[in-house]
């Protein structure tokens, strides 16, 4: 059942999110690392859809067992002219976790080293700006680990609370959000295994 709903919300999720977009190389020195395709997509999660329907049950009977060993426990001691154990101080089962769906945001962007070195760390940033103005609107600041060798490719993801855009243009209401913005990924730095470093040029 649980599984079951995992897919179904994943499945629910894929349906919101936007296609991949190709990003050819940055026209600017990258460090060695060449963007070829970018996307995010919007998710939406439910905790209530991945919850065990079984653990209220399984909870109370692991309260009642609880609650005889005590008695079991109190039954001795007291035949022992010891005191009994107080029970009123048991502790209670407060649910903490949020009940209610919440959104999340995921960037990717898959890249590829044209170097000749070995990379172990990238800093990005994923951009979103006007298509009619070129005016920034949006940047999501995001880094990955990973072990990425010579000629090789990977994608790299983050998941965060952080929308594409809080900007609303009045002007645009009603049209689609990829007919408003487009967008780009930027490599920040790059971090080589062999300890070398290679920063983007300050603006």
């Amino acid at each position: 059942m649980k599984t079951l709903c995992l897919v179904l919300l994943m499945f629910l999720s894929s349906a919101v999110g936007v296609g991949a977009q190709s990003q050819p190389g940055s026209p600017d020195a990258t460090g060695g690392v060449a963007v070829v395709q970018i996307s995010w997509s919007k998710q939406v999660y439910n905790p209530m859809l991945d919850e065990d329907p079984f653990k209220h049950n399984r909870e109370q009977w692991e309260d009642a067992r609880l609650q005889e060993r005590i008695d079991r426990e109190n039954s001795v001691r007291t035949k022992n002219g010891k005191t009994a154990i107080d029970n009123r101080g048991r502790p209670v089962r407060v649910e903490t976790e949020a009940r209610g769906p919440f959104t999340t945001y995921v960037y990717k962007a898959k890249v590829t080293n044209n170097d000749t070195k070995p990379i172990r760390a990238i800093e990005w940033d994923y951009v979103f700006y006007d298509s009619a103005t070129a005016k920034e609107v949006g940047r999501h600041p995001l880094k990955n680990n990973l072990k990425l060798q010579p000629g090789k490719s990977a994608e790299m993801s983050r998941r965060t609370a952080s929308p594409p855009t809080t900007v609303v243009d009045i002007n645009k209401t009603g049209k689609k959000f990829k007919e408003q913005y487009a967008e780009r990924v930027e490599i920040q730095r790059i971090e080589y295994a062999d300890g070398s470093v290679w920063q983007r040029p300050a603006k």
